[in-house]
C-alpha cells in the first residue's frame, strides 16, 4: 500500500510540472573568445525521439562560442554555507579550450565578444519537466554560459586549490 501511494505521489507532483533539481554551483570564466557562429536546435535535432521530450516545434537560437579560458573560479548564488551541500563540479582550467552556447542574437552576441577576452559564467539548466522547451533544448552535454556583468554578486570558493567542496569531481 505504501508503494501504492509513493507512486501517486509522485504521478501527482509529476503532472503538476514542478522541477526538483538540486541547487547547483557554477563556473565564471574569464575566456579569450576566437570564434562564435550562429546555431539554431530544435526539438528533432536535440535528443530523440523528439515526439516524446520536447515540446513539438520548439526550437533556441543563439552562438556557438569558442575560446580559451584564462581563469576560472567556482561559484554559486546566495549562502556562502552551500559549499557543504555542492554536488558534482566539471573543473575548468587555464589555457583549455572550452565551446559553450550562449542563447539570443548571434550576431549582437558576436560582434560584442569576438577576439575579446570576456568574462562569463555557466547557466546549469534544471530540465527534469517533460516536454522540454527554451534552453533545455541544448543537449545536456553542451555548457550554456552567459556573459557576467556582475561578478561580485557570487560567493566564490576560496579553498586551497583544487579542494572543491563535492561528493563527485569530474574531470
Amino acid at each position: 500500500m505504501k508503494y501504492l501511494f509513493a507512486i501517486t505521489l509522485s504521478i501527482l507532483v509529476s503532472s503538476l510540472g514542478h522541477a526538483m533539481c538540486f541547487a547547483t554551483t557554477e563556473h565564471l570564466v574569464r575566456v579569450k573568445v576566437h570564434a562564435c557562429q550562429n546555431i539554431k536546435i530544435d526539438a528533432s535535432s536535440s535528443r530523440p525521439p523528439a515526439h516524446a521530450l520536447h515540446k513539438r516545434g520548439s526550437s533556441i537560437s543563439g552562438a556557438l562560442v569558442t575560446g580559451t579560458v584564462i581563469e576560472s573560479t567556482v561559484v554559486w548564488d546566495g549562502d556562502p554555507n552551500m559549499a557543504e551541500y555542492t554536488f558534482t563540479i566539471r573543473k575548468i582550467s587555464g589555457d583549455e579550450s572550452i565551446i559553450f552556447f550562449m542563447s539570443g542574437d548571434a550576431s549582437q552576441i558576436c560582434a560584442a565578444i569576438i577576439g575579446k577576452s570576456k568574462l562569463f559564467v555557466t547557466d546549469t539548466q534544471c530540465c527534469d519537466v517533460l516536454p522540454a522547451d527554451g534552453l533545455c533544448l541544448v543537449p545536456s552535454t553542451m555548457i550554456i554560459a552567459k556573459e557576467e556583468k556582475a561578478p561580485e554578486q557570487w560567493t566564490k570558493w576560496t579553498s586551497p586549490a583544487n579542494e572543491l567542496p563535492m561528493f563527485n569531481q569530474s574531470e
